[in-house]
């Protein structure tokens, strides 16, 4: 006598192979969705210093803001605080790595802004200021314009 074995997970496996090509095929949707969501920084900004000159203006732009402006000459920009005990300069400086923009203070030390420029100018404009940049690696100079009002 033979004793028939009958199969009762066949239904199980079925189930799991579809649920299974089901979370397969959302992972891939999520995938595929988030890839093109993503954008990428352009590569312009690593190879030059556009990234470092725009935390300069933002910086600056944080000195006008908060700081009495005392004077803009082509070279430097000098600021004082309310009670003018504490003057700081913005200023052209040359070392051996070429020219560079630093900040000081009348209290002593300095701290490289931005290094590596082949030219550098500050102007007054009245209402803005006119900051002209040209780094070692490009071919032109960047301008920035930010209001002194």
């Amino acid at each position: 006598m033979r004793i028939s074995k009958r199969r009762t997970n066949s239904g199980f496996v079925v189930t799991n192979a579809i649920i299974g090509l089901w979370i397969n095929s959302l992972t891939l949707i999520l995938l595929f969705s988030l890839s093109r969501s993503m954008t990428f920084v352009p590569s312009r900004i690593y190879d030059s210093h556009l990234l470092d000159e725009h935390w300069f203006i933002i910086h600056l732009e944080e000195y006008i803001e908060h700081y009495e402006l005392i004077s803009i000459n082509q070279s430097n920009i000098v600021f004082a605080d309310e009670q003018n005990e504490r003057v700081i300069y913005f200023e052209r400086y040359f070392n051996k790595d070429g020219l560079m923009i630093r900040r000081r203070t009348n209290q002593g030390g300095h701290e490289v802004l931005l290094n590596r420029l082949t030219s550098m100018r500050f102007e007054d404009q009245g209402d803005s200021l006119i900051v002209k940049l040209q780094h070692e690696s490009a071919s032109q100079s960047n301008v920035y314009k930010i209001s002194l009002l």
